[in-house]
């Protein structure tokens, strides 16, 4: 029985982890409202499976209909509470004030590789504006499709950021991904043999050639630095 209970308590912690992952991209309140609607949907949900097994005797043990309510209540309370501390202290509430966000323009950058080939657009990766709600698996499968680009989520890593510093600061997120097959012709391919005689620009060249190592990088840059 005590492996059974805790199995529950771990499916149920392990589901609210999935969920949140998924939406690790959305600010903490929102998050927060998520997790408690999620409670209350599951505790529901778990109230009304006991009462129906009840009325058709049916029903396990009550301790597993109570290990399942109470592990959805304590771990999605956890999860609420843990995101509401985040969201009163992470630039909305200090000391009682109200602070404005940073303001920020944020992109992605992605450069797409098969083997030996780069592909670019105009000597640099891919830049794809990135929306207030956006997340950015959906950007990346819409960059994809435009491109033709035919991989997976297993294929696309975040390798790194850099960070433009000016009067509103400017970063890119960095990804490489992998392709399976040939794209779209608008894309120049390049042998990675050839990169070092490519014309790249300044900031080009540094996210290029760091996020084909592979080897995850922070960068920060002044603007009047950087040439363009």
């Amino acid at each position: 029985m005590l492996i059974k209970i805790l199995a529950a308590i771990l499916t149920i912690a392990l589901l609210f982890l999935i969920i949140n992952r998924a939406f690790r991209n959305l600010k903490y309140f929102n998050r927060s409202v998520i997790n408690l609607g999620l409670t209350v949907v599951l505790g529901g949900v778990i109230y009304l499976a006991y009462y129906f097994d009840l009325k058709n005797n049916m029903y396990l043990a009550p301790v597993y209909y109570l290990t399942m309510f109470f592990s959805v209540v304590g771990v999605g309370l956890a999860f609420f509470v843990f995101l509401i501390i985040k969201a009163l202290t992470n630039k909305t509430f200090v000391r009682g004030k109200i602070i404005k966000e940073e303001k920020l323009n944020k992109y992605l950058y992605i450069v797409y590789t098969k083997g030996l080939d780069v592909y670019l657009l105009n000597g640099r990766g891919i830049i794809k504006k990135i929306g207030k709600n956006d997340l950015y698996d959906e950007l990346i499968n819409e960059v994809n499709k435009e491109y033709g680009i035919v991989t997976s989520s297993d294929y696309t890593k975040r390798i790194g950021e850099v960070t433009i510093s000016d009067k509103i600061n400017t970063i890119y997120y960095c990804y490489l991904v992998k392709v399976f097959d040939e794209v779209d012709s608008k894309l120049e391919k390049i042998d990675k043999r050839a990169l070092t005689s490519y014309d790249f620009k300044y900031l080009d060249k540094q996210i290029i050639f760091r996020t084909l190592l592979e080897e995850e990088f922070v960068i920060k840059i002044d603007k009047k630095d950087i040439g363009d």
